[in-house]
């Protein structure tokens, strides 16, 4: 069975920069903790911030996997966007991993302008999807037309929060608390989108 080298390298960086940070990690030691020649390292990823680039985006494709995999499943609508914030608090604040990796390259991405654009990139997105996500659920609620939240504000919100409450937790303050507040956010979401919707008043 061939060995997939790119894997090789993609795993050994995580582990890497996991341990490390983004800064403190060379191209050289990746290429050493993966068994291959540093050539393939530049041959699959054009260096150190293209190899970060695609850690980002692996870990990104499997939380939306389970993400979509939730809103896709069985019952009504709101059943299922809780089971799915449920899974993303699964892969941004009980897997520290992903969330980290993020935190890398959005601190990386503030002196380089590569990186800066894939942030750019990566950011919108993930705030098109979940933009997405909540207008299909203020439909299928009756909210939509009737409330003075567009759904990009409601991406806004989950994505500085999940940002937020992930950091909180890696830096080991007041752990429980962020917790909480995730829990308490689903709350308010889920709670806001099935309460009966208001009418809108002419201006």
């Amino acid at each position: 069975m061939a060995v997939d080298k790119r894997a090789l390298l993609l795993d050994a960086a995580e582990r890497a920069i996991l341990a490390e940070g983004f800064a403190g990690t060379s191209t050289r030691r990746i290429a050493q903790e993966a068994g291959v020649p540093l050539s393939l390292l530049h041959y699959y990823f054009g260096g150190k911030e293209g190899l970060l680039v695609a850690l980002v985006e692996r870990a990104r494709d499997r939380n939306r996997e389970a993400v979509q995999a939730s809103l896709a499943g069985p019952g009504p609508a709101l059943a299922r966007a809780a089971a799915a914030l449920q899974a993303g608090r699964q892969a941004f604040l009980d897997r520290d991993g992903s969330m980290r990796l993020l935190v890398e390259l959005a601190v990386a991405a503030l002196h380089n302008e590569r990186l800066h654009a894939e942030v750019q990139r990566l950011y919108a997105e993930t705030m098109r999807s979940l933009a997405q996500t909540a207008a299909d659920l203020l439909e299928e609620s009756g909210h939509a037309g009737k409330v003075d939240v567009r759904p990009e504000a409601i991406a806004s919100l989950i994505l500085a929060a999940g940002f937020g409450l992930a950091l909180q937790r890696m830096l080991g303050v007041e752990e429980r608390a962020a917790g909480e507040g995730f829990e308490a956010l689903v709350r308010l979401l889920l709670g806001g989108m099935s309460a009966p919707a208001p009418a809108r008043t002419p201006n």
